[in-house]
């Protein structure tokens, strides 16, 4: 696994911040200290939005690959999720894609609560039919790869979206 270390310009950035890093961004750097691997640290900062932030930070000179590290950092999964749709019927009925979006919204109210990704909700809840669903499958899958039930409910939207 990879372990990210502070370089001198992400030490001076502690030590002093500029405002120039986003406070995730800020989060990510201060957590970067040569222990945590890089999954530890995409399930601390949020999974696939974690690999942009350590690409962001290294990108920019803030952190570097500790010695002995050997991969880069982790990709953003969202072009796998997206991947998992071609196997999919082309179509769906009109009960189908009502019963997806539904399930979409209801499991992100479920388990991140009414206010919890307001505007994914909203752009999920505007959808007309089941193409533009499906350009929402993997921001949805972002939002629920934390949970406990990932896998099975992900198996259980591929059968209706």
């Amino acid at each position: 696994m990879t372990t990210y270390l502070k370089t001198d310009k992400g030490r001076e950035e502690i030590a002093r911040p500029s405002g120039q890093l986003t406070p995730k961004q800020r989060r990510a750097l201060i957590l970067c200290n040569g222990t945590i691997d890089s999954t530890q640290l995409a399930q601390t900062l949020g999974g696939a939005s974690a690999a942009e932030l350590l690409v962001q930070l290294q990108d920019s000179g803030y952190i570097t690959a500790a010695p002995g590290s050997t991969e880069s950092p982790p990709k953003n999964d969202s072009n796998s999720y997206a991947e998992q749709l071609t196997a999919l019927p082309l179509q769906r009925s009109a009960a189908e894609f009502e019963q997806a979006k539904n399930f979409m919204l209801n499991t992100i109210g479920h388990f991140h609560g009414q206010y919890g990704y307001l505007s994914l909700k909203s752009s999920i809840a505007g959808t007309g039919n089941s193409n533009d669903l499906r350009n929402y499958f993997a921001h949805w899958c972002e939002s629920m790869e934390k949970t406990k039930q990932f896998q099975k409910l992900q198996t259980d939207l591929l059968q209706i979206i």
